[in-house]
């Protein structure tokens, strides 16, 4: 007697009697197929093996987690170019397949993640909202008082300077026509402070807050103009000055503009602090402050040896010596009062160039610098820092010829570097192992927390000493 013969879907495919027993297993259309009992036993086995690994494996991650990170670091520092052209030739070949499998991942686990993370957000809820405190804080962000703000506050107290909080005026407006308020009021000096934080910059709650906040800044610039008060802005970059407000208040009680921003400008943070008398005294020159006032007429020309120039030049110029071929002083009783440092120009050939031009601190020579080119007797070329210059001296003995580009430098706490110093070429030397070849100077200098520092520009001017009498 034959007996109805059924097919193992299982591993081994073959035709079974009915006699043998068989596990039902339900497939993807609803209908039942038939597994031996041998094949099942080898799947459960298979399984259960899966399982063993799994666990050994979570145990060893979990005992040799360190070792594990370190590796898999180590491995993607060294074959990180390797691993990005990788990952770029995967997607040029298969890129509709990437974009389709990260839609299909965001369909699937979208629901599953909100679920998560507002239970994290329950369970955390203290934690986060006092990081997310001290971080606006730290950074200027917010209605409340940042850091620097305190600090400032701290200053006028501890300088007796009578100050308000949030001043307001009744003309000063948004475009929504709510009130503008700024952060300090001095009344005695007739001084407004602003401290910009990081969202008058940045657009880290979107474009349209950032241009909303740039519009409202504008405004108080042009009623401050408008009506003769004097506003100091700090940026949030600008830490250096918030600790040294003694610069800012020096300047605005000698009628005296200073602010350090890309389009103008009048000293550099390392200059206030390595030459803080030679700054007063430009500060105070500027506003028609001295201490001694002499003239030229009862002064002495001598040269200048380059030892007692260089030393002179360090002492009461803003940059320092210069190195000059020919050095000219006028002396007072014996005592070097004045001094200008010639030499061949630096830009073009058979051309004499005005290197340094120094007067000694809170000191004013009148007819000095006319009586010192008169001396030398030669044309020649010289620049003036718009920053602290405006080039009337050069231009009553000369002629202007043009205005150069803003030049730039790095800064980093107290450290400055030209941007000769930064050309991409020089990185390497200067950044080790943090410089990326694929990354631009400025892209290179700024991740590794250097800011870019602007001057204003030199005015260029030719000094004819023949037409001189």
């Amino acid at each position: 007697m034959g007996y109805k013969m059924k097919i193992c879907i299982g591993n081994c495919k073959k035709n079974l009697p009915e006699t043998v027993e068989f596990f039902k297993i339900r497939t993807d259309n609803g209908k039942f197929r038939n597994e031996c009992i041998e094949c099942e036993k080898i799947k459960q086995k298979q399984n259960r093996d899966k399982i063993e690994n799994k666990l050994k494996q979570q145990e060893y991650w979990k005992n040799n987690k360190k070792v594990l990170s370190e590796k898999r670091k180590f491995y993607v520092e060294n074959n990180r170019k390797f691993i990005l052209e990788g990952k770029k030739q995967y997607y040029k070949n298969n890129k509709e397949k990437c974009i389709e499998s990260v839609k299909q991942y965001y369909k699937n686990n979208t629901v599953k993640k909100l679920e998560y993370w507002n239970n994290y957000y329950k369970e955390n809820k203290g934690d986060i909202l006092n990081y997310w405190k001290n971080y606006r804080i730290e950074r200027g962000i917010g209605n409340g008082k940042t850091l620097p703000e305190k600090q400032i506050e701290n200053f006028f107290i501890e300088n007796d300077i009578k100050y308000e909080t949030e001043k307001w005026f009744e003309n000063c407006r948004s475009s929504k026509s709510s009130t503008l308020h700024f952060d300090f009021w001095l009344p005695e000096l007739n001084t407004l402070i602003e401290y910009d934080g990081i969202q008058h910059i940045e657009p880290i709650f979107g474009k349209e807050k950032l241009i909303e906040q740039q519009k409202n800044d504008k405004i108080k610039n042009e009623y401050c103009k408008n009506n003769n008060i004097k506003l100091i802005r700090l940026s949030y970059i600008d830490n250096f000055f918030v600790e040294n407000l003694e610069l800012l208040l020096l300047c605005n009680s000698t009628n005296y503009k200073v602010s350090y921003d890309q389009n103008y400008g009048v000293l550099f943070p390392d200059e206030w602090k390595n030459k803080k008398e030679i700054c007063k005294s430009i500060v105070l020159a500027k506003s028609g402050i001295f201490k001694k006032r002499l003239y030229a007429r009862k002064c002495k020309i001598k040269q200048v040896e380059n030892c007692i120039s260089d030393k002179f030049l360090n002492e009461n110029h803003l940059q320092g010596t210069a190195y000059g071929k020919e050095n000219y002083g006028l002396y007072d009783n014996g005592e070097l009062i004045q001094i200008i440092s010639i030499g061949p120009s630096r830009f073009k050939e058979n051309e004499l160039e005005l290197y340094r031009f120094a007067t000694k601190l809170n000191t004013q020579v009148v007819g000095g610098f006319g009586k010192l080119i008169k001396h030398v007797n030669k044309p020649m070329v010289t620049f003036a820092d718009c920053r602290y210059s405006n080039g009337k001296t050069y231009e009553k003995y000369g002629k202007f010829l043009y205005k150069t580009q803003p030049n730039y430098w790095y800064i980093k706490e107290n450290y400055k570097l030209s941007r000769y110093q930064c050309m991409k070429h020089k990185l390497p030397k200067l950044l080790g192992e943090n410089f990326d070849p694929n990354l631009t100077e400025k892209e290179n200098m700024f991740k590794n927390g250097w800011r870019i520092l602007y001057d204003c520009g030199n005015l260029k001017y030719i000094i004819n000493t023949l037409g001189i009498s």
